[in-house]
């Protein structure tokens, strides 16, 4: 776990959970050590072909991409408001 800088009244941290072949990572927020709201940010599900990867800027957008053969794709973008939840945008 990692825990990243915050715009707002809450806790932002990077989770890595592994299991087996797979290598998932989300992106929490917390408050007063309750969950606000979590995204999915990686996965390497374990066949070799395809890895969801992410990014995020200074203005906590976060881009979701899927990459295979050193191509990304963008295929969810994100922002983090100043209450702790990630909204999609279209």
């Amino acid at each position: 776990m990692a825990k990243l800088p915050s715009n707002g009244n809450y806790d932002l941290y990077i989770i890595s959970n592994i299991s087996g072949d797979s290598e998932l990572m989300y992106l929490i927020t917390t408050q007063n050590g309750k969950l606000i709201d979590g995204l999915e940010i990686s996965n390497s599900n374990g066949d070799g072909e395809e890895v969801k990867v992410f990014s995020i800027n200074e203005n906590y957008e976060v881009s979701i991409y899927s990459e295979k053969n050193s191509t990304k794709k963008l295929t969810e973008l994100y922002y983090l408001n100043d209450k702790g939840i990630f909204n999609k945008k279209n």
